[in-house]
């Protein structure tokens, strides 16, 4: 029996009421256009897709058009040309596409990132009301697949193990001081499995300071 597929709106309380404060800020907008690559899937391996999983293995890829790169958003498509969901690609890795979102007219910008991230930030406040330190995203079961930020009282430390991801970590520090405003956000990618991606090992300071 197929399982019905939650989008985050339904699977998350309304961000409305999360209590965090507006910045009345201008907020940059980038990769808001529409997609022009797609991935389309071989005949019979789109049901898993269908049924809710966020990954699409290079096993299970017929073709490409548009020549995506790796980190690129695609459209991901089942063998009969069915919209299944855009997400990040990588050739070089075994799963090929990280589904992103289900919506195909969804702009995957900084209004997205700031949408999964200030609704994963009202889950953990209300499931743990005092705390200062948790697991603020946890890839995809937080529909950012390929994401992990944790927070240390005033620190954020963030892990990319994806290559789109990676390439927008920019945009994702600029939603997590805009919602958090941290004293300092520490990548802490120096996990093996970057390497499947392609990605080297690395770790700093990518905004204000470590101490």
């Amino acid at each position: 029996m197929r399982r019905t597929i939650l989008r985050p709106d339904e699977f998350y309380p309304a961000t409305a009421s999360s209590g965090l404060e507006p910045t009345g800020e201008s907020l940059p907008r980038t990769e808001a256009i529409a997609v022009t690559k797609t991935v389309v899937l071989r005949k019979n391996e789109d049901h898993r897709i269908a049924d809710g999983h966020l990954w699409a293995f290079s096993n299970e890829i017929r073709e490409t058009s548009g020549d995506p790169q790796p980190g690129d958003i695609v459209e991901l498509r089942t063998h009969g040309g069915n919209f299944l969901g855009t997400g990040f690609f990588n050739p070089h890795s075994l799963i090929a596409v990280r589904v992103l979102s289900r919506q195909a007219d969804e702009p995957i910008d900084f209004d997205f990132f700031r949408r999964r991230i200030e609704a994963a930030l009202h889950l953990r406040r209300m499931l743990f009301p005092n705390a200062e330190t948790y697991r603020l995203i946890h890839g995809e079961g937080d529909f950012l697949p390929g994401l992990v930020v944790d927070k240390y009282n005033d620190f954020l430390v963030v892990q990319a193990f994806s290559f789109g991801m990676d390439r927008r970590l920019t945009l994702i520090c600029d939603v997590l001081e805009s919602l958090l405003h941290p004293q300092g956000i520490i990548e802490r990618n120096e996990a093996v499995i970057r390497t499947y991606e392609g990605l080297e090992q690395r770790k700093g300071v990518l905004r204000g300071t470590a101490e």
